[in-house]
């Protein structure tokens, strides 16, 4: 069963409605009634004039409303021709719109195939067809929030600073002034007190590195050195998450947000990091969260990037990037800073705001 959720504010007349459908996800380049249409370039010609139209991608699937995948037609509003498909930009049939994301779909599907290839055999039906369920929904979405530079409910203001200010220290100092930097910014948007561990713990703590665990007896937690995980710049390869926690904390998240003040998180981005020192022995790095929206690739949360003094080419500072997003992957918060696009950040805590300043 594939289940995919489209924007109640996209749910309109036009729009397939919710229910339950099926589709053939056998590659058909031939046969153009079933299966995965296949085109070999990005144009037809449907119009009349010579160049063609641009059609909605190089691949799109027919949604039958049958198991037998032979009617199209959906019994409330009779209409058909509903198809999952992509291409540069969303269109207005009412099928499923995967704009520029239909090769991520595809190739996840086409994995799926691959990985499960035995098994689909046995499901194939007598004219070799695998046929899935597909559960179309509508999800709600939330509201987009952006606090940078905003006023918080109490007067503070949600100003970015780098880690590397005066401030903070010597050179040596701010390289290790993340923390500091955060709580610093939380402070002048009006948050007294910020989350700090107790016992080594934190209300939220999503993920840690794989052979990290807490030690009741000692209150700390300690590294299995017998664990020997190959070298990866990608958190997801060796970090386990606590999924009822994730979901909890991003609860929490948006809670904050939602009142109008920044939360401070928590980084992965290298597996035991100068021997991972935090209290987790798996953060490596802080950032504050100020806000949340919805780009082609779906739901982000902004974050002020503290860990960096630099500019870009149109003088703006990094720090304060309309690129500093985390995306929802596999139940964590993962994304990219802006001036280390190299760099993968996986939020392995958050920090809960504990008490909030008098209103000015």
């Amino acid at each position: 069963m594939i289940i995919l959720n489209k924007d109640k504010k996209t749910k309109i007349k036009e729009a397939i409605p919710e229910g339950i459908y099926y589709i053939d996800i056998t590659q058909s380049k031939d046969d153009k009634q079933s299966g995965i249409r296949e085109y070999n370039n990005a144009w037809y010609s449907f119009s009349r004039s010579k160049e063609g139209e641009k059609q909605w991608g190089k691949y799109n699937i027919p949604i039958y409303t049958n198991k037998d995948c032979t009617n199209t037609t959906e019994s409330s509003t009779k209409r058909q021709g509903f198809y999952i498909h992509g291409g540069e930009s969303y269109g207005d049939n009412g099928g499923i719109d995967l704009s520029k994301e239909d090769t991520r779909f595809f190739q996840v599907l086409e994995s799926i195939k691959e990985e499960y290839k035995e098994v689909l055999e046995y499901i194939k039906d007598d004219k070799g067809r695998i046929i899935i369920k597909l559960e179309v929904g509508y999800g709600e979405r939330k509201s987009e929030i952006d606090l940078r530079g905003k006023r918080t409910p109490n007067g503070g203001v949600v100003e970015w600073i780098s880690q590397f200010n005066a401030i903070f220290g010597t050179l040596e100092k701010q390289k290790t002034a993340c923390n500091r930097a955060c709580v610093y910014i939380l402070q002048n948007a009006g948050v007294s007190q910020i989350e700090t561990p107790i016992n080594n713990k934190v209300t939220y703590q999503i993920a840690i590195e794989k052979g990290v665990g807490y030690k009741e007896r000692n209150k700390v937690y300690e590294r299995n050195q017998n664990i020997n995980i190959a070298t990866t710049t990608n958190p997801s390869d060796y970090m386990q998450v606590d999924i009822q926690t994730f979901e909890a904390g991003l609860s929490y998240l948006d809670s904050e947000l939602e009142r109008g003040y920044p939360v401070v998180v928590g980084t992965d981005h290298h597996y035991n990091y100068n021997g991972g020192y935090n209290n987790d022995l798996s953060t490596d790095h802080f950032v504050v969260i100020v806000g949340r929206g919805y780009d082609t690739k779906g739901l982000f949360y902004r974050f002020y990037e503290v860990g960096t003094n630099r500019e870009d080419a149109n003088k703006k500072k990094f720090g304060i990037s309309d690129d500093n997003k985390f995306y929802i992957e596999n139940n964590t918060l993962q994304g990219k800073p802006a001036h280390k696009l190299e760099r993968n950040y996986l939020v392995t805590q958050i920090r809960k705001n504990k008490t909030y300043k008098e209103k000015k």
